[in-house]
């Protein structure tokens, strides 16, 4: 049950948020690194039956009510960490203006969020008197059994609710209860200290997994590896840390044999999904003959890039965005041994060298059209624009590094869709003058002629037996043809 909160926002003082987990205390610390994200300010317990985090939100007042928006958006974002991390279905939530509130406000309704109109008191003053067990926060009760008598000796005064046991005097509690009457009152009131010291992180970003069953199957391995890097991944965002570099080490059952595989990103991230995939495409090439008995995850951390965002700079932001899919792309086909990048057009006659990859793309104003230089001697010189003229001319969708020369068969069965030539492609006369072109070098050392053709080309679309259309191109010299890209 939820109390519904009046107040938008999340209050700039006084502002405690409990979560009570069914977690086992070793995993205390991991589940703290994670929750780092909504405060830094936090500090944690077990006890026999539930592990307590308590964190301070005042601290973090704005930063919390611009990403989550109320103290309700901040609630649901708790309960889907911790559903991410498998253990939503055992988590109490309480958010008051103590520790001890909170936790005894959560352990009575499942989650109680604090309001505007200070309603904080008198829904604590409606528990039962069974809820003083619970009324404990930063420190546990040294006797239980102690507080549990004094709840029944109230009872036995016909008193039911904790707002019936606040009105009695101090000494009354220390007179008869000692150092415990006198923690309850000052909990009932809100007088114990709350002050929660900063975490200070200090566990290794690893995490060890050991199969109930040896596994040879790459999804089974794929899904305990998922959940492992889900919560190590939880726990980089608490910390502000991106993945360096990721280490996956899988131990074999039947042998001492070990597989190891370090993943680096040419960008550092913390994308999950993105180094699933590359896990899923490594794990792809290992042979799993020999089954897998246990699995160890290692992060290579480094500090994320904090940088203050520009909401009218949108340009920039995006141009980032890109920068960063580009890299994972990369990395992703690189894997299978491709070559990915942005075409750019060069100035060069023949079209196999009138493009050229690059891994980033060309700014805008490096496509400005160069249309010549001025020289002190003999004034403007103009520039040949070879790549301007083919813009309009026809190009394959996919076109061969080098031409395949056709046989005679090989040219009879495909039909020319005009008998004329589309496009002429011709070295100059002062070209010619250097000598044939060979392997892309002049007769003359040293001249290098990329640009230059070694024979006329005349350029003709044909269509072969199954209806795809291709790319020629004949020697004027020879009469050959040969097969230069396809159409789609």
């Amino acid at each position: 049950m939820s109390k519904p909160s009046s107040n938008p926002s999340i209050p700039a003082s006084s502002c405690v948020l409990a979560i009570g987990t069914a977690l086992h205390p070793i995993e205390a610390p991991a589940y703290a690194e994670s929750l780092l994200r909504f405060s830094p300010r936090l500090t944690y317990r077990s006890t026999e039956t539930r592990t307590w985090f308590f964190l301070d939100l005042a601290c973090a007042a704005g930063y919390l009510t611009r990403v989550h928006a109320s103290a309700e958006g901040l609630a649901q974002a708790v309960r889907q960490l911790f559903r991410q991390l498998g253990v939503e279905s055992t988590l109490l939530v309480g958010i008051a203006d103590s520790p001890a509130t909170a936790q005894a406000l959560a352990c009575a309704h499942g989650e109680w969020i604090m309001g505007r109109d200070g309603d904080v008191g008198e829904a604590l003053g409606e528990l039962p008197l069974t809820s003083l067990l619970d009324l404990e926060g930063l420190q546990a009760w040294e006797s239980p059994a102690r507080v549990s008598q004094v709840a029944s000796f109230f009872a036995m005064l016909g008193l039911h609710r904790l707002s019936e046991v606040g009105g009695f005097q101090a000494e009354s509690f220390q007179e008869r209860w000692g150092r415990t009457g006198e923690q309850i009152r000052r909990r009932l009131l809100g007088l114990e200290p709350t002050a929660i010291s900063p975490y200070q992180s200090s566990e290794r970003l690893e995490r060890t997994v050991v199969l109930d069953f040896p596994v040879g199957m790459v999804s089974l391995l794929l899904h305990e590896i998922d959940s492992a890097i889900r919560q190590l991944f939880a726990r980089l965002e608490g910390r502000r840390l991106v993945v360096r570099r990721l280490h996956l080490r899988l131990r074999c059952e039947y042998s001492d044999q070990v597989h190891q595989l370090a993943l680096e990103p040419a960008t550092p991230s913390r994308e999950r999904g993105f180094f699933m995939s590359l896990i899923e495409s490594r794990l792809g090439q290992l042979d799993l003959d020999n089954p897998i008995k246990d699995l160890e995850i290692e992060v290579e951390p480094m500090p994320e890039n904090e940088q203050q965002i520009d909401l009218l700079d949108a340009g920039e932001n995006q141009r980032q965005e890109l920068a960063l899919k580009i890299d994972r792309l990369t990395a992703l086909l690189q894997l299978e041994g491709l070559e990915c990048g942005f075409a750019r057009r060069e100035d060069r006659r023949a079209p196999e060298d009138a493009v050229s990859w690059s891994r980033t793309p060309r700014a805008a104003h490096a496509e400005a059209p160069a249309y010549g230089e001025w020289d002190e001697e003999t004034g403007f010189v103009p520039h040949a624009r070879y790549a301007q003229d083919l813009l309009a001319a026809p190009r394959p969708s996919l076109m061969l590094r080098q031409a395949e020369p056709l046989s005679e068969d090989e040219r009879q069965e495909l039909q020319l869709l005009s008998t004329h030539p589309l496009e002429r492609l011709e070295s100059a006369w002062w070209e010619t003058r250097a000598g044939p072109l060979h392997n892309g070098e002049a007769g003359p050392p040293g001249d290098r002629g990329a640009s230059r053709l070694s024979d006329t080309r005349d350029y003709y679309v044909a269509v072969d037996p199954r209806g795809r259309a291709q790319w020629l191109y004949q020697e004027k010299s020879t009469s050959r043809f040969y097969r230069h890209g396809y159409f789609d």
